[in-house]
């Protein structure tokens, strides 16, 4: 998933194997940037 300009999700083609599913973290959305912590 990928959010656009217009701030709506909208789903990521892949191609082959897309990527494994990640858990284990946080995120914050700061000063305009996103940061993400921690994970698998």
């Amino acid at each position: 998933m990928s959010a656009n300009e217009s701030l709506q999700w909208t789903c990521i083609e892949t191609v082959n194997r897309p990527p494994q599913p990640r858990s284990g973290h946080s995120a914050v959305i700061y000063n305009g940037s996103m940061y993400i912590f921690g994970g698998l």
